[in-house]
């Protein structure tokens, strides 16, 4: 650390370096000792199976830095937290980009029809549905009938039936409880 920055907050190297010519290199250097360290372990924290792109995104993070820099806060603790986002927003976007030779995986297009395992699977939980349903209490019935079935929001089946949507919520929460237990019971049948 040289003698002539020392005690100089963040934000003021990075102006120094960003805006005085004859000053940047000595300033950019005291700026990336300081904070340079903390900048690499947190772009290696977010990436730890990137190294070798870890050098890249810290000069693209210090990059997009000094071009935004009428952004920057004033204070140095929100200067650092400022920088550590334009960093966070690098690693992001880096994660998102393709990378060579990967291809995205093809979608493979829907059947129009399901197959007989998935027909067999539905048969057999609208039986077992339908079994769970029957077991149900009338009143509680009714409830999983109207909104589970005919596809009635909660507040849509309280009009119908005169009650309130929380007593509502509560019952449909129980009766899928004790449904679940039936079915968890008998999975087969």
């Amino acid at each position: 650390m040289s003698q002539r920055f020392e005690g100089t907050p963040h934000v003021t190297l990075f102006s120094v370096a960003c805006e005085r010519a004859e000053e940047s290199l000595a300033a950019g250097r005291e700026w990336q000792d300081r904070l340079g360290g903390r900048l690499r372990g947190y772009v290696t924290r977010l990436l730890p199976d990137q190294k070798q792109e870890v050098d890249d995104l810290m000069q693209t993070a210090v990059r997009n830095a000094v071009e935004h820099r009428s952004h920057a806060p004033a204070e140095d603790d929100g200067f650092r937290k400022w920088l550590l986002n334009i960093a966070r927003s690098g690693c992001i976007d880096f994660l998102r980009r393709p990378r060579r030779g990967e291809r995205l995986p093809e979608e493979e297009p829907a059947a129009s029809t399901p197959g007989p395992e998935t027909q067999l699977r539905r048969k057999e939980t609208s039986e077992q549905m339908q079994q769970a349903l029957s077991r149900l209490a009338p009143e509680l019935s009714e409830v999983v009938r109207l909104h589970h079935l005919e596809g009635n929001s909660v507040a849509e089946v309280g009009r119908q039936l005169q009650r309130e949507t929380s007593k509502l919520r509560r019952q449909l929460k129980d009766a899928y409880g004790q449904m679940r237990g039936w079915i968890g019971e008998n999975p087969a049948a």
